[in-house]
């Protein structure tokens, strides 16, 4: 009876634990769109929970690739997104867990601006 205890200890944990790695990999994932021959982020601004991820797909044949990060500043979600070269056909996913609003640009098209607000 007393090996029986830590062997169902084991078992619940061992549920617990890939419970929790399931709840991760259906988390909800929010899209961005680079659209072919518009240089947009669209939607331009998409508001999260945090935790949420969101995947930004680059759908521009026209251009070679997109380069973007955020919006330098003194806040810490500032440096949220480091440079990203997003190439024609790529996809790039990040998930946010800290509440706040996430300016990023593309550094190639000055013009080109979103941003992502975390609840």
């Amino acid at each position: 009876m007393k090996r029986l205890v830590p062997v169902c200890y084991l078992l619940c944990l061992s549920m617990l634990i890939s419970v929790g790695q399931v709840a991760a990999e259906g988390s909800t994932v929010h899209e961005v769109v680079i659209p072919d021959g518009v240089d947009q982020f669209i939607p331009a601004i998409i508001t999260i929970s945090a935790g949420e991820t969101v995947r930004w797909v680059n759908n521009d044949t026209k251009q070679p690739s997109h380069d973007f990060a955020s919006l330098p500043g003194p806040n810490p979600e500032n440096k949220e997104l480091k440079v990203i070269e997003l190439k024609s056909g790529e996809v790039f996913e990040h998930t946010f867990n800290r509440p706040g609003e996430y300016i990023y640009f593309c550094y190639i098209h000055k013009g080109m601006i979103g941003k992502v607000i975390v609840k």
